[in-house]
């Protein structure tokens, strides 16, 4: 069943429709004018038409944002942070910087940036700085958390 409450406001104008919705990925307010998108296109979605139907000539991103309030932007910061991770997974098994750039199909450049910030990470924990990581919460019996006294 599809669900509409992250979108906050349709208004019509002369290029399209503006449209403010709620990102689901990073809970900010959106608003952005999509050419070309009228309430038909919008009652035919809502009717259970799949959006790429309903909305055939709306760019992906413009659907995208229709259906999770996502921006493209907020779309290439997770993919950079995706990147990030993968790349010190790859420099923890000794990985050099071009096999990363490589493999991510990222610039030399980010990958030795990344590089950097890993091995920095990598100095502080050899210096005895690494933060503690949090307790498992499921670690204990949580049923002693509640019991009666």
């Amino acid at each position: 069943m599809k669900t509409f409450d992250h979108l906050k406001g349709f208004m019509p104008t002369p290029e399209g429709m503006t449209v403010t919705a709620e990102s689901k990925m990073s809970g900010d307010t959106n608003t952005i004018v999509i050419p070309g998108l009228t309430n038909a296109m919008l009652m035919e979605w809502a009717s259970g038409t799949n959006i790429q139907d309903a909305m055939p000539d709306l760019s992906a991103d413009h659907r995208e944002f229709l259906m999770t309030g996502t921006t493209p932007s907020e779309w290439v910061e997770m993919e950079a942070q995706a990147n990030h991770d993968v790349a010190w997974d790859m420099f923890a098994d000794d990985k050099s910087a071009d096999e990363v750039a490589d493999e991510l199909d990222i610039s030399i450049d980010a990958a030795a940036s990344i590089w950097k910030d890993w091995k920095q990470s990598q100095r502080g924990k050899q210096d005895g700085f690494q933060t503690p990581e949090p307790e498992d919460p499921i670690d204990h019996d949580v049923s002693d958390d509640w019991a009666i006294r």
